[in-house]
């Protein structure tokens, strides 16, 4: 008996789940980096990442379930309750059977905390009475069970309901639940597609055209874009040497649909872009501007972080990408880094709540609170004004989220484009039909939610 019994996924998936909740860290990072030292069989790998993923991304509702069946939730120790989500998890999200989840939960929470094996029994058995009947409710009629159901906290759903009515919010929050496709596309500064496409023919890796979903969920192409059809290949030999030779960007359909738009038509004289972060959008758009225009363009790149900047300068050398400059500043106060100097093109890639992203950050929905969001649009709109004073005659402007609230997107944009700020700029329609923003949807198998607005200065 003991520790011994546990299985080695199991016992993974405890270790990585404590990692999170201690460094407040996200899980798919630790996930990569923990199975990479384990040895785990495919199967046992497989499964440690669906429990990890699947537990940071209901905690709100597992712990909901956990507390409701213990006399004294709060003194549960976290070890303890660590395990105890990821039995709940088997139980109810997976529909695993009762008595041998039981088992093993009292075994990992042991395993954890030895005197805990008492505590564990008794609430793993009256969660296995509770099973057949989750989530308590239809729903289909009721909120708070359709809440359940996908592992949301219920404000969420509600806000999801109003954004896209009862039907298209239920799917939402099904396909953020979905693992998370692979996408990528060949970085033009420092491959060929033919060299690309060869290399990882030769090493069996397949893949299709990646696409992300419009507004009817219709599959829209992303040029350039490629999903990989084994998620797991990512991990491989071959593409893992791709990635690090920079001759391969690994981002989401949708990502790289936005990049489309913030690339101007004709090759700017000089191009910044706010909010750099990791840079995988700036790797996008000189990757773009080499395939569009026969050469990288003059771009200048900010964020706000120190490291940020120092990972940004590593990945760009990686890349074979020279003509950037990457600076540590303050998106909301360009003056301060820029005086009076402007730019042909300027791309916000603006800090927001990220719920277009869920698949890819689980952990999101249970960290974020409403006054995050307000918040957030609030740094989206000085960032704005802020870039608009910095925009030259003809120049263009792109703002972008990947998120799916209206107070950080429509209802920004809106708000913007009646601001004094916006006097002399004019929208521009992102497609051929008049639409006045970019906004793609989840469905399965398609890149995230992002959206986009662009703008033209006519003054």
């Amino acid at each position: 008996m003991g520790a011994s019994r546990v299985t080695p996924a199991r016992a993974l998936a405890l270790s990585v789940c404590a990692q999170v909740r201690r460094r407040d860290a996200f899980a798919h990072e630790l996930m990569d980096t923990a199975l990479a030292d384990a040895h785990l069989t495919p199967q046992d790998a497989a499964f440690a990442r669906t429990l990890v993923l699947g537990c940071v991304a209901t905690r709100g509702t597992l712990d909901e379930l956990i507390d409701g069946v213990l006399k004294s939730p709060k003194d549960i120790e976290d070890a303890v309750r660590d395990a105890l989500r990821i039995s709940a998890y088997e139980l109810f999200f997976l529909d695993h059977p009762a008595h041998a989840v039981v088992d093993q939960g009292v075994e990992l929470a042991a395993s954890a905390r030895p005197r805990a094996r008492g505590v564990a029994n008794f609430a793993l058995r009256r969660l296995a009475e509770k099973q057949a009947d989750f989530p308590f409710g239809d729903p289909v009629r009721d909120t708070a069970a359709l809440s359940r159901a996908a592992g949301f906290p219920l404000w969420l759903t509600e806000l999801a309901k109003a954004r896209y009515g009862d039907m298209r919010a239920a799917r939402f929050l099904a396909v953020s639940n979905d693992p998370a496709p692979v996408f990528f596309t060949v970085n033009a500064c420092r491959a060929s597609d033919e060299e690309v496409f060869a290399a990882l023919e030769a090493a069996g890796i397949t893949h299709e055209q990646g696409w992300i979903a419009d507004e009817s969920f219709g599959k829209l192409p992303v040029a350039y874009c490629r999903a990989l059809l084994h998620a797991a290949d990512v991990a491989s030999e071959t593409f893992a040497a791709l990635i690090r030779e920079g001759k391969v960007i690994v981002s989401d359909a949708a990502a790289q649909a936005v990049a489309f738009i913030a690339l101007p038509e004709e090759a700017p004289s000089a191009m910044l872009e706010v909010g750099a972060g990791r840079g995988t959008k700036t790797l996008l758009l000189q990757s773009l501007a080499q395939r569009t225009f026969g050469r990288q363009i003059p771009l200048a790149c900010i964020d706000y972080l120190d490291f940020k900047a120092d990972l940004l300068t590593a990945r760009l050398k990686a890349a074979g990408i020279t003509d950037t400059e990457v600076l540590v500043a303050d998106g909301t106060d360009l003056d301060a880094t820029f005086g009076g100097r402007s730019f042909d093109a300027i791309f916000i890639d603006a800090p927001c709540s990220g719920l277009g992203t869920l698949r890819r950050h689980p952990e999101i929905r249970w960290r974020l609170t409403p006054e995050d969001i307000t918040s957030l649009a609030g740094v989206g709109k000085r960032m704005l004004a802020s870039a608009a004073t910095h925009l030259a005659s003809g120049g263009r402007l792109t703002y972008s989220s990947c998120t799916i609230t209206p107070e950080e997107t429509t209802d920004l944009i809106r708000d913007f484009a009646e601001s004094p700020a916006a006097r002399s700029l004019e929208a521009i329609p992102h497609d051929g039909e008049g639409a006045p923003c970019f906004a793609s949807l989840l469905s399965h198998g398609s890149g995230d939610a992002h959206f986009a607005a662009a703008f033209r200065r006519i003054g």
